[in-house]
């Protein structure tokens, strides 16, 4: 489906180890949360731990996909590991393959585009052809001359992308900004629901829509304030706006960066058819 379209989207019979609901006028599609990773942020470095709790839930939910040498939790020397964190911080300060050095986003927050090249960099050292890229990435005009750059649209991140994403069990990080536009955060998406007032089984505009995710700064969900799923309202140029738990400031969803296992026969069974990470605009943390 055209991520420009109308952001109505009829719900999809999905993979069978996932889970939907629509019952007693809610529509929901949630990810299998104990597949992610919950590894806690360090200093500044919520894009590498929110991409590391994505690939935990790629190897964790694809057994078949990511297994031997396609296993993708790895340290910086790019030995298999299950220690997150080595992970996480091989994505910030970066890593070696087999033609010699990578790059990482950066320990200190990140933009979009080496968080992407890193990203992408990472499943096709240690994954090559596993991986299906797509995001949408609001004011990213130039990214199609990035890796895998023909993947992204430069629009805010509408219901249709995110659902069907989850819907075709991607994982799904998601660059948030404060609206004052001086914070940045990354969190990953885990699921999505709304309220079917007219029990037409498709989301629209007047009804309430609500997400869920792992968040760097309280993976577990310890923090009282941390509150979930979040409900999402309509912003300024359609972009979705929440209320982050942390600072009780008014967040919007800038971007969403989703990746999605080569089907294989074993898991893919598709019917019909989610410490403050400072940082400026276009920096995702």
């Amino acid at each position: 489906m055209n991520a420009r379209s109308s952001d109505r989207l009829f719900v999809l019979i999905a993979l069978t180890s996932l889970t939907g609901t629509a019952l007693a006028g809610v529509v929901k599609y949630e990810l299998d949360i104990g597949k992610f990773g919950k590894l806690d942020n360090d200093g500044n470095q919520c894009g590498p731990t929110a991409t590391t709790n994505a690939f935990s839930f790629l190897q964790n939910m694809y057994p078949d996909v990511y297994k031997g040498d396609n296993r993708i939790i790895r340290d910086a020397a790019g030995k298999i590991t299950e220690d997150l964190a080595k992970t996480r911080d091989a994505l910030a300060q970066g890593w070696g393959d087999k033609t010699g050095g990578r790059a990482g986003m950066g320990v200190n927050g990140t933009t979009l585009k080496p968080w992407w090249a890193s990203k992408v960099g990472w499943l096709e050292d240690f994954a090559p052809g596993k991986t299906r890229y797509a995001a949408q990435m609001y004011g990213e005009t130039d990214a199609k001359n990035w890796v895998m750059g023909k993947s992204i649209e430069a629009v805010y991140p509408t219901f249709s992308f995110l659902w069907n994403a989850i819907n075709h069990g991607a994982a799904i990080e998601l660059n948030v900004i404060d609206v004052p536009f001086k914070q940045a955060h990354a969190v990953t998406l885990v699921g999505l629901s709304f309220d079917d007032a007219n029990k037409d089984k498709a989301w629209d505009k007047t009804e309430k829509l609500f997400m869920k995710f792992v968040d760097p700064n309280d993976p577990t969900g310890k923090e009282k304030a941390n509150t979930q799923p979040v409900e999402l309202t309509v912003g300024k140029d359609g972009r979705f706006e929440f209320k982050w738990w942390q600072d009780g400031g008014q967040w919007y969803v800038d971007s969403a960066l989703t990746e999605t296992p080569v089907p294989s026969p074993a898991t893919w069974v598709l019917a019909a058819g989610g410490v403050m990470c400072v940082a400026r605009r276009r920096r995702p943390a």
